[in-house]
């Protein structure tokens, strides 16, 4: 055999060689890019649950529902007052001879309600205060 043509063949299938391995690991390459990704989706999806959760029981915090369950308590009180406010104004420009004493007994009785309202959870306030005071450890 001629070394010219040995040294052909050689090179034809070193470059054939070369192709080959080049596909295997661009093919590889391609797989390895794939499992990166779905590892990368699934952490994802992990952090996304974790805070969820850290969301979930930072909500679920006793102190968190009763600020909220205040909130809408004064916003509804708020918006109560805002109310009443409206009703005692239009009753006290539509009074006239006939009805005075009648519309200004109603309202007597929604402003009594109101402060009754409000001193009652005051007073509810000051004595969950003062039951949480005598409750706690006296300092040695």
């Amino acid at each position: 055999m001629d070394l010219n043509v040995l040294g052909t063949v050689t090179s034809i299938i070193s470059l054939i060689l070369a192709i080959l391995f080049w596909y295997l690991a661009s093919k590889q390459a391609s797989k390895a890019d794939m499992a990166l990704s779905e590892i990368k989706d699934k952490m994802m999806s992990w952090q996304n649950d974790m805070n969820k959760a850290a969301i979930n029981l930072i909500e679920a915090k006793p102190e968190v529902i009763a600020q909220k369950i205040a909130l809408e308590g004064a916003k509804n009180n708020s918006e109560f007052m805002d109310r009443l406010a409206g009703i005692v104004e239009k009753l006290s420009n539509e009074m006239d001879e006939k009805s005075s004493e009648y519309k200004i007994g109603i309202i007597k009785e929604l402003l009594n309600h109101q402060k009754s309202s409000i001193v009652e959870k005051e007073k509810l306030k000051t004595d969950i205060i003062a039951s949480r005071q005598t409750k706690q450890p006296e300092p040695r």
